[in-house]
C-alpha cells in the first residue's frame, strides 16, 4: 500500500514539473511573438488603418499563452498602434489580424479554411511546421528555437530584420 502512495505521489509531482514545463515554453512564446513584431518592418498603413489596433490573434480558445501575450504587450505599441490580444475561432477575424499564433491543438481546425492566408497580409506563427506557417516554434528538450521562412514573408510585403534571420533557423519555401 505504501509503494502505491508513493508512486502516485511521483507521478504526481511529475505531472507537476511537465505543467511548470510546458507553461514555461508558453511564457518564452508569447515574448518571442511579441519580439517577432518588432523586428518585422511592417507595410505602411494608411490614416483610417493607423486608428485600428495592431492585432495578434490566437487560433482557438483557453489557451494559456495568451494571458502571456496581453501581459507583454500591455501599452505597448507597433508602428505606432496600440498592440489588441485576442482569442478566436473565426476564420474571418483573422482576416483583419497582423499576427496570427495557431497552437498545435487548434492546426487541423486552423488548416481546413485558412487556405486563403497562404498569400496574404497575416504573419502566421505556429507550434506546427506547414505551408501555410510563416515562422514555427521547435521545442527540444533543454530549448525553444524558432524556425523562419524569410521568401515566404516576403511575399507578405514583410521585411524580416537581419537580426531575427540570425537568432532564426532559416527554412525556404516548400514547392
Amino acid at each position: 500500500m505504501k509503494k502505491k502512495i508513493l508512486y502516485g505521489f511521483i507521478l504526481l509531482i511529475m505531472l507537476l514539473f511537465q505543467k511548470v514545463a510546458l507553461s514555461q515554453y508558453d511564457m518564452y512564446k508569447a515574448l518571442y511573438i511579441y519580439n517577432f513584431t518588432k523586428k518585422i518592418d511592417w507595410p505602411n498603413v494608411d490614416h483610417q488603418e493607423k486608428k485600428q489596433p495592431f492585432s495578434i490573434c490566437v487560433f482557438g480558445k483557453d489557451y494559456e499563452i495568451t494571458t502571456y501575450l496581453k501581459e507583454f504587450t500591455q501599452s505597448k505599441k507597433v508602428v505606432d498602434r496600440q498592440i489588441i490580444i485576442k482569442e478566436t475561432k473565426d476564420i474571418k477575424e483573422l482576416l483583419n489580424a497582423e499576427v496570427i499564433y495557431v497552437p498545435r491543438k487548434s492546426y487541423n481546425s486552423f488548416q481546413k479554411s485558412a487556405q486563403q492566408f497562404k498569400y496574404d497580409k497575416p504573419l502566421i506563427i505556429s507550434d506546427k511546421n506547414s505551408f501555410l506557417i510563416d515562422i514555427s516554434f521547435v521545442e527540444t528538450d533543454e530549448e525553444l528555437l524558432f524556425e523562419i521562412k524569410p521568401e515566404k514573408i516576403k511575399k507578405k510585403r514583410l521585411k524580416v530584420s537581419n537580426a531575427l534571420l540570425k537568432l532564426g533557423i532559416i527554412k525556404r519555401d516548400e514547392k
